[in-house]
């Protein structure tokens, strides 16, 4: 029997709030900190994940459309750039962090030419999924999402505290790590559920040319570079780009499995789905726990993990 005990030490001291691992669908490790398996969490960017499912149910059913463009949803004049400047950028764009705008939504370089992680222009595809539908973001997930998987702690909730550049009130998706689980689940078996087509799937979890460790709201861990969100010592902090970029000459994480996807949050919120292990771990922080790990997050996790669940199954 694999002995998770490292991993759990590690994680009590780096403010987790919930860890959960399953393999082949069934609960092999379960450690509640401060809550019990029902309390909920804002999972804060993890909500990307959920997003690029019921994104690929609406173009698998040709409700939207990945090369179209943003304006085509939520309307003309969404951006700070010129009209054929916005046209040029797609819903595909956004969500491979490829818009070319930075976080006032002003043109920063032309769509697909480089990677920055803006979060702003995430939260337009969420509101255009809304519009191409007629329903807001928690009736769209429950009776997409929630409900299908059986995801019943699961729910968007507004942040009153947080807007986008027009004043649009974003939303989090609160959860557990039971309902991220079961998600997770679902991805790694490619469950009919997720209602997304094949060729969806595939490319959701294929990188670009200009971020190899990222999809379409995901992160891959068997890109051999990648772009991720922070600033080199004595880069300067730009306040139009608040997440920076750092350009890396390797993956991820050389402790984790190579095939591993992810979704990451703020807080070091994670889910890992391992195909080649079988493996599922979701861990949620303790909201407003200021504890972190010595190093990179992913590398100290995996580095703590037993060791037959970074090799290939």
């Amino acid at each position: 029997m694999t002995d998770f005990q490292e991993i759990v030490d590690w994680c009590s001291g780096v403010g987790t709030r919930q860890l959960l691992i399953s393999r082949d669908g069934e609960t092999v490790l379960e450690e509640n900190w401060d809550a019990d398996p029902a309390t909920t969490t804002d999972v804060a960017s993890l909500q990307k994940c959920f997003s690029s499912i019921v994104l690929g149910q609406l173009v698998t059913e040709g409700v939207m459309a990945l090369d179209a463009p943003v304006s085509d949803y939520v309307g003309a004049g969404w951006s700070q750039t010129t009209a054929t400047q916005e046209a040029a950028i797609t819903i595909r764009h956004v969500v491979s962090m490829r818009s070319g705008l930075n976080d006032a939504f002003e043109y920063d370089s032309a769509p697909g030419a480089d990677w920055y992680y803006c979060n702003n222009a995430y939260h337009q595809v969420r509101k255009a999924m809304e519009l191409a539908t007629g329903l807001e973001s928690e009736p769209l997930f429950a009776q997409r999402l929630w409900g299908p998987l059986g995801m019943n702690s699961t729910s968007w909730q507004l942040r009153p505290e947080m807007t986008d550049p027009h004043g649009w009130v974003l939303s989090g998706v609160h959860t557990t790590a039971r309902d991220m689980a079961r998600f997770g689940e679902a991805v790694l078996r490619r469950d009919s559920r997720l209602g997304c087509s094949a060729e969806f799937l595939d490319l959701m979890l294929t990188g670009t040319d200009t971020n190899p460790s990222y999809g379409l709201l995901w992160w891959l861990y068997a890109g051999t570079s990648a772009v991720v969100p922070g600033l080199r010592k004595g880069q300067e902090f730009d306040k139009k780009k608040v997440f920076g970029g750092v350009q890396l000459d390797r993956g991820i994480s050389a402790s984790a499995p190579a095939d591993c996807i992810a979704g990451h949050g703020a807080g070091n919120q994670r889910i890992y789905i391992v195909p080649s292990q079988r493996l599922v771990v979701a861990r949620i922080a303790t909201p407003g726990d200021m504890n972190a790990p010595t190093g990179p997050f992913d590398e100290e996790f995996w580095a703590h993990m037993p060791e037959e669940t970074r090799n290939p199954g």
